[in-house]
């Protein structure tokens, strides 16, 4: 999450300070802080959304992580927290590109029974937290408030958490 947040949104902030030759080192420090929370909420999110969307929300099918045996928030939470039969269901389903419908369903089981989901909707809500008080901390104008909330919700869009909340029943 933290090599995402630093190529989409760190990085390109820095570059835009730098481009318009801003020394301000308040502006730096906390814009860095905001950028950085909101680049790992929108990482875990998207691994959230990659295990439980739906094709019409996402366009993409899902759990495209776990077939592409790539390491997310959900798949590391397991990992370090699963339980053997968990675990069991880990490793013989990340990595096959060809996962069942009773698989999928198998594998979203396992995130919300292990903890997994609900962890990851904390951490989420923790670092938009972090980025919102980051942002509080910038004393923003009204018009650069309106439009840094409308990157927040373009970002992570917590309608749809909330819809993976409601069918998963967390």
């Amino acid at each position: 999450a933290l090599k995402t947040a630093g190529y989409t949104f760190i990085r390109p902030f820095e570059i835009g300070l730098a481009l318009a030759e801003n020394q301000d080192e308040q502006l730096r420090h906390l814009g860095a802080i905001f950028c950085r929370a909101l680049g790992v909420a929108f990482q875990i999110q998207d691994d959230i959304v990659d295990a439980f969307g739906t094709v019409e929300e996402t366009g993409k099918t899902p759990l495209s992580d776990i077939r592409d045996h790539q390491h997310s928030y959900l798949t590391q939470w397991v990992a370090e927290h699963g339980n053997a039969k968990q675990l069991e269901t880990l490793h013989r389903c990340w990595g096959n590109s060809s996962i069942s419908l009773e698989e999928r369903d198998e594998v979203r089981r396992m995130f919300v029974q292990s903890g997994a989901l609900t962890s990851a909707l904390a951490a989420c809500e923790d670092e938009l937290t972090r980025a919102r008080a980051a942002l509080q901390k910038l004393q923003p104008t009204p018009s650069l408030e309106a439009l840094f909330s409308a990157v927040i919700k373009k970002a992570v869009p917590e309608e749809l958490l909330q819809a993976i909340r409601v069918r998963s029943s967390v």
